[in-house]
């Protein structure tokens, strides 16, 4: 039996083929690299391993920093329960590099070395060499192929140059996942050698006669595809481009061949070499279960037919027939043959199991066509059937975050890469950064996709992929050096990069670059002829003349993008042209427009199974229920949508949810329930380390307890949380939290720290142009104002912040201002405009009866007819009040209110000032 490849050390058992490490019994989980780290030390246990032996085996072709280095050593001593300063098991050699010092046990087996002691001879003892920290290990590696040529292999922005010692060293060193690929050789197009790799199109494989498919039904033609893409992709010189991505790039139906012009604008705009299509024919005539392949390769530039190959083979071994294919094709193509070794690496992305291939193909047409559902069942059932089959598992984790579920995709990704260590360099990557991209681990994820774009700088989604990370990850600047970097090597006709860029625009709210960069991808979008990125390049655009007024543009846009998805039978093109044209009209304050297009953009997404869109139209339809004071609405919404994040297993979004349910509750009175929201939000953020959602829950909490008299409790979550916002550098969460903790002291009667802690506040607002956060800042220093009985400073104040609130569509809070004011007003003896504001924020209490606002725009009623001298009629309404914030068990209020028939009624010029709420 094949000897297994394992370590003992300390409490811990190494299974280096199994790539598992044990403590006692428990698995310790392990991102990939820091695996081959730890791997890489412990099989050279004793001896000192370089900076440079550690770069040229875990990053070979790759730049990276001695941060990264130091990144993966720091999480293998975490895992292996090392403290910072101590040398249990991994000693620094400063300036030079690293030794793993701990005794190591090098442990042969027949069978899995899991098992404490057992052999097959049942002596009950396993056979062992020990390693000793002082001595240099003796340890055999992996059986060497001869290494590949060493070739100049150019790199868009680099030129790699290797020797024929430095090969040899990284394939003995890295292991044998290095050397999967063929080195990259010239491939003739046009007559003319092209050094380095070649963009291929892979159309879709389909039946040569559409009228009759034969048995194999679509899952045929896409299994074919899938197939042929893995296959080929084995060749290092070629970077494939299929699937769900070149149909945006240029649709063409299944089996059909391009025309010259198509492959025309492929070849100008994305880059695309050679293009093949193909198709099946059913030869069960001839014998049971006969199929036979057409694959015709064509020449992008000139869109003349290369070669043609026709293969015959068995309906159910469909991965030996595409193999077949690929050998043809390698031969025409002038490229190196694959060796024997490559039969292990062939099987991870290659199956002869015709059920495992329905499945798998299946899920994949669905993925195409946006039914998440179907897509995530078949897929699901191929990986149960095959788990060691690595596309389903990609393609599962892929449709799994697509839906939102961050989490399993993550798991998924990261159980395939348990079984990849035989598979392509490629798979390997790509699985890896599909891991970090689920799980939002986005320095990895950075790490990831610069090591695929620098092996195949061809392929512009790595680029693509590597600037999205960058963005997420709070690299913006970054991110847009990648962008200008791939134009600057050839990329810059194709419109994914001017999508990409509008993104980065709209994350920094930069509305004039968005235009700009949308208009740019249309142009070349049209000019590609390919329908979807020409809707994605309207949306975008229709969202930026939005945001910079130009009204009239935004619905014409809209609706030919939705003309387009229409015509793609794309649901969730549709999905998403409802709920941003539905945002359109519910910011224009069309409520009645708004409202159905969030309902049909829900049944969409629920029939997609995308969680995350079906999270984003209920939350829509809840903003549209709180401006139309439905309360009971909205708590039904965002119980929803807190059921949902649940299900997705999404901290974040739990929080966030809990949070506004929180602040909901509040607002209708179960003052109770709401601080329960509120808790809850907070140990959610504290067990997922989420530190500025659990800033904004205690910033919330502390307003609410602020309200009920709890002074100290409230004071101290607006510390923790103006902390907290400090140190993440969070300039609008320390505004804010200044604020909190201002509106808590001057509440308290500590009015001197109180304007300190405002003023703050109001400094780091303006500073990073908080226009609205200042408006409330500003409303705060007026109640405080009043609170000193100095309404000649609060009333042009609250006069300044009238156009903020105005332009940001606050009708809450310009309510709130025309009470304040006429507060002022009273107090300055301006009765007759006095009652002019104070007669326009009764009407929003009116119709908003039972919320905070209301509340406070009522006790500057009583403030205002106290001052009038209306006795009776204030200490109506006093009463009034006091019943209701009994109801909702608001003490500090309830403290307020009692203050104020105290000293107020008895002396009228003598009253204090209320705080508003907010």
């Amino acid at each position: 039996m094949a000897a297994k490849e394992a370590y003992r050390f300390g409490g811990f058992l190494l299974e280096a083929d199994q790539r598992r490490l044990w403590r006692e019994q428990q698995i310790v989980e392990l991102p990939p690299k820091v695996f081959d780290t730890l791997l890489l030390l412990v099989r050279h246990a004793g001896e000192l391993v370089g900076r440079d032996v550690f770069f040229a085996t875990l990053w070979p072709n790759t730049v990276v920093t001695d941060a990264s280095l130091g990144r993966h050593i720091w999480q293998v001593r975490r895992a292996l329960g090392q403290s910072d300063g101590e040398e249990a098991y991994i000693q620094t050699v400063p300036k030079q590099g690293y030794r793993f010092i701990a005794p190591v046990q090098k442990i042969a087996e027949s069978e899995s070395v899991a098992a404490e002691a057992s052999d097959e001879d049942g002596d009950g003892v396993a056979s062992v060499t020990t390693v000793s920290s002082r001595e240099t290990p003796d340890i055999t590696l992996v059986d060497a192929v001869p290494p590949a040529p060493a070739v100049a292999s150019k790199r868009r922005g680099h030129a790699w140059a290797w020797s024929a010692l430095a090969a040899l060293l990284v394939v003995a060193l890295a292991g044998a996942w290095w050397w999967m690929r063929p080195a990259a050789t010239p491939v003739n197009v046009s007559g003319t050698a092209i050094d380095g790799s070649t963009l291929v199109a892979l159309f879709d494989v389909g039946p040569a006669d559409a009228g009759n498919p034969g048995t194999g039904g679509a899952w045929l033609g896409a299994a074919l595809s899938e197939l042929l893409d893995h296959e080929l992709a084995l060749n290092e010189s070629l970077q494939i481009v299929s699937g769900r991505r070149l149909s945006e790039l240029a649709p063409l139906g299944a089996g059909k061949e391009p025309d010259r012009d198509l492959l025309e604008r492929l070849h100008n705009q994305v880059g695309v070499g050679l293009a093949i299509a193909g198709r099946y024919r059913d030869l069960s005539a001839q014998a049971p279960g006969k199929l036979g392949v057409e694959l015709q390769v064509f020449d992008a530039v000139t869109g003349a037919v290369l070669h043609t190959i026709e293969v015959e083979g068995d309906r159910s071994r469909l991965g030996e027939l595409a193999s077949a294919a690929g050998e043809r094709l390698r031969q025409d193509l002038g490229l190196q043959r694959l060796t024997t070794a490559f039969a292990a690496t062939r099987k991870a992305t290659s199956s002869d199991d015709a059920e495992v291939l329905e499945n798998y193909a299946e899920g994949v047409l669905a993925a195409r066509r946006g039914d998440g559902n179907a897509a995530r069942t078949r897929l699901s059932a191929a990986v149960a059937r095959a788990p060691e089959f690595l596309p389903a598992q990609l393609a599962l984790s892929r449709v799994l975050q697509e839906q939102g579920y961050g989490q399993r995709a993550a798991e998924v990704a990261r159980t395939a890469l348990t079984r990849a260590g035989g598979a392509p360099r490629e798979m390997r990557l790509a699985l890896e950064a599909q891991m970090y991209e689920a799980e939002k681990s986005w320095p990895q994820a950075i790490e990831t996709y610069q090591a695929l774009y620098r092996f195949y700088p061809e392929e512009i989604e790595y680029g693509l992929g590597l600037a999205r990370a960058q963005a997420k990850g709070d690299n913006v600047n970054q991110a847009l050096a990648t962008l200008a970097a791939l134009r600057r090597n050839g990329s810059g006709n194709d419109p994914r990069v001017d999508l990409c860029a509008a993104d980065l625009a709209e994350a920094r709210d930069d509305y004039p670059a968005l235009l700009a960069a949308a208009e740019s991808a249309l142009k070349s979008a049209q000019k590609l002829q390919a329908p979807h990125l020409i809707a994605l390049a309207l949306r975008n655009r229709a969202w930026a003349q939005d945001k910079l007024g130009n009204n009239a543009a935004v619905l014409d846009d809209y609706g030919e993008a939705a003309r387009l998805y229409r015509q793609l039978r794309d649901p969730l093109g549709q999905a998403s042209i409802h709920n941003e044209l539905g945002s359109y009209y519910f910011n224009h304050g069309d409520f009645a427009r708004a409202a159905p297009l969030y309902q049909q953009a829900l049944v969409l997404f629920e029939g997609a199974g995308v969680k995350s869109g079906e999270i984003a139209a209920l939350s829509n339809l809840a903003n549209i229920a709180w401006e139309q004071d439905k309360r009971g609405e909205v708590k039904n919404r965002l119980e929803i949508v807190l059921q949902l994040g649940r299900e997705l297993g999404d901290p974040e979004r739990e929080a966030w949810t809990l949070s506004a349910l929180g602040t909901l509750q509040a607002d209708m009175g179960q003052t109770a329930a709401a601080l329960a929201s509120y808790r809850d939000a907070i140990t959610v953020s504290e067990r997922n380390g989420l530190e500025g959602q659990g800033a904004w829950s205690r910033r919330e909490m502390a307003e609410l307890l602020r309200l009920r008299g709890e002074y100290a409790e409230a004071r101290r979550l607006a510390e923790e949380a103006l902390a907290v916002e400090v140190r993440l550098k969070n300039r609008s969460g320390e505004a804010e939290a200044l604020m909190r903790l201002g509106q808590v002291l001057r509440d308290s009667g500590d009015f001197a720290g109180a304007r300190a802690r405002l003023q703050a506040a109001l400094s780091a607002s303006r500073r990073d142009k908080l226009d609205y956060t200042t408006a409330c800042i500003e409303m705060e220093l007026a109640v405080l104002s009043l609170r000193e009985s100095k309404p000649d400073e609060a009333l042009p104040l609250l006069q300044g912040i009238i156009p903020i609130l105005r332009n940001n569509d606050s009708k809450s809070g310009l309510a709130l201002v025309d009470a304040l004011r006429a507060e002022a007003l009273s107090a300055l003896h301006r009765g007759e405009e006095a009652h002019v504001a104070l007669k326009n924020a009764v009407v929003f209490a009116e119709t908003h009866p039972d919320t905070l606002e209301a509340l406070a725009i009522r006790m500057s009623e009583v403030r205002v007819l106290t001052a009038e001298d209306q006795r009776d009629n204030a200490a109506v309404h006093a009463g009034a009040l006091v019943k209701q914030v009994r109801q909702r068990e608001l003490g500090g209020l309830l403290a307020q209110i009692e203050l104020l028939q105290k000293q107020g009624l008895q002396n009228p010029n003598q009253a204090a000032g209320v705080t508003a709420i907010r």
